[in-house]
C-alpha cells in the first residue's frame, strides 16, 4: 500500500493565502481569482480554462508570488490530465516566479518521478528543503520515493520528520506505520495504526490500510471489519470524492478467507463502478471525459481480471504486501487520485 501524494491547492495550506485581489488589479489578476472562484464551487472546468486565460492574459498577473500559484495550478491540472511535459515547464516557471515555493518543487519532483528520472527527482527535493525546510510536504512526498525504492528506514525517517512538523495530515501517519511493519517492527507498526485511528476517526484510510495488514498476518475477520467499517465511511461521501479501495480489499479478503469467488468478484465490479462514476463526475469537471473514460474503463478491465485471477493465484492487491501488475495499476489509480486532491 502506498498513500501517494500529499499536496492541495496549490498546497496544504492555500486556504489561508489566497492571494487578496489589489486596489487597481489587472484583468489576469481578476482572471485568477475568478479561478479560485472556480474551485471553491468545485467548477473544475471554469477553474482551469481561468487559470489558463489568467496566465494568457495581455494584461498579466501583477505580483510574482500569486503568478507563481497560478503557474502551479495550471500545470496541476496539466498533470492530472497526463500532459507531463506541459506540467513539468508550468512548475518550471512557477519556481522561477517564486524560488521558495516548496509546492511547486514537489510536484516538479512528482513529474519526474512519473517519467521515471530518479536522479531528477531526488534533486528537485533537495531543491524543495534548501527552499523551504520546514515545509511537510517535502519530506512525506520524499519519503514516497524511499518507500518505493524499499529503503524503509530513510522512508521512515521522513514520515516522521513531516508528522513533527504537520501532525494532522493523515497520510504521513499511515505511511510511517506501514514502512515500521516493512521493517519487521509488527507491534509498533500496529499501535502506530491504532493512534491514528483513534486521532483520525471519521476517516476511512487508517482503517483500510490497517485492514491490509491484518489481512496480511491471517486475520481475516478483523482485517473484513475494518474494510466495512471504511466502506460505511466512503458511502456517505459523494460519489465523486469515494474510495473504493476498501471494497476491493473487502473483496480479496473474503476470497482468501473463505474462497469466495464470487464476493471477490462482486466487490470488485461494484468498486469498479464507483470508480467509473468518479471518473465521469470529474471529467465532467476537467473537461477530460474521452480520456478519463478510457482510464476507468482500464482500471475496470484490470480489477475484473483480477477478481478472475485470484482463483488461479491468491495475491491481494496491495502494494504493501506484493508486487505484480495489478499492484502497479491499484498504485496509479491511488497516485492519481490523491493528486486530484489538488483540485477538490
Amino acid at each position: 500500500m502506498l498513500c501517494t501524494c500529499r499536496c492541495h491547492i496549490p498546497d496544504a495550506r492555500f486556504a489561508e493565502k489566497r492571494p487578496a485581489l489589489l486596489e487597481e488589479p489587472s484583468e489576469g489578476d481578476k482572471t485568477f481569482q475568478e479561478a479560485l472562484d472556480g474551485l471553491e464551487a468545485c467548477d473544475y472546468a471554469k477553474a482551469f480554462d481561468r487559470v489558463k486565460s489568467s496566465l494568457d492574459s495581455d494584461s498579466p498577473i501583477s505580483d510574482a508570488r500569486t503568478r507563481a500559484y497560478a503557474l502551479n495550478l495550471r500545470g496541476t491540472f496539466q498533470f492530472l490530465m497526463g500532459d507531463a511535459a506541459t506540467a513539468k515547464t508550468s512548475f518550471e516557471e512557477s519556481i522561477a516566479a517564486a524560488p521558495k515555493y516548496a509546492n511547486s518543487y514537489v510536484k516538479l519532483a512528482s513529474v519526474y518521478m512519473d517519467l521515471g528520472d530518479s536522479e531528477g527527482t531526488f534533486k528537485t527535493y533537495e531543491a524543495a528543503i534548501a527552499a523551504d525546510p520546514k515545509d511537510p510536504d517535502v519530506y512525506y512526498q520524499r519519503g514516497q520515493v524511499f518507500f518505493i525504492m524499499g529503503d524503509f528506514t530513510l522512508a521512515s525517517a521522513d514520515y516522521q520528520k513531516s508528522i513533527d512538523l504537520d501532525k494532522d495530515f493523515v497520510f504521513s501517519h499511515i505511511q510511517l506505520a506501514v514502512a515500521q511493519y516493512k521493517l519487521g517492527n509488527i507491534g509498533k507498526s500496529m499501535a502506530t495504526f491504532r493512534a491514528t485511528m483513534r486521532n483520525f476517526p471519521d476517516m476511512s484510510e487508517p482503517l483500510n490500510y490497517y485492514g491490509e495488514l491484518l489481512l496480511d498476518q491471517g486475520k481475516f475477520d478483523e482485517a473484513v471489519q475494518k474494510f466495512e467499517e471504511a466502506i460505511a465511511i466512503e458511502n456517505a461521501k459523494p460519489a465523486y470524492a469515494a474510495n473504493v479501495l476498501p471494497l476491493v480489499n473487502k473483496g480479496l479478503a473474503l476470497f482468501q478467507w473463505k474462497n469466495d469467488i464470487g464476493a471477490a468478484e462482486t466487490h470488485c465490479q461494484v468498486g469498479c463502478g464507483c470508480f467509473q462514476t468518479r471518473a465521469v463526475l470529474l471529467t465532467e469537471h476537467c473537461s477530460k471525459r474521452s480520456s478519463a473514460t478510457r482510464s476507468a474503463r482500464l482500471l475496470s478491465q484490470r480489477l475484473h481480471s483480477c477478481s478472475c485471477s485470484t482463483r488461479v493465484s491468491a495475491r491481494r492487491v496491495t502494494c504493501s504486501v506484493v508486487t505484480s501488475p495489478l499492484a502497479a495499476v491499484r498504485w496509479r489509480y491511488v497516485f492519481r487520485c490523491q493528486l486530484a486532491q489538488h483540485i477538490y
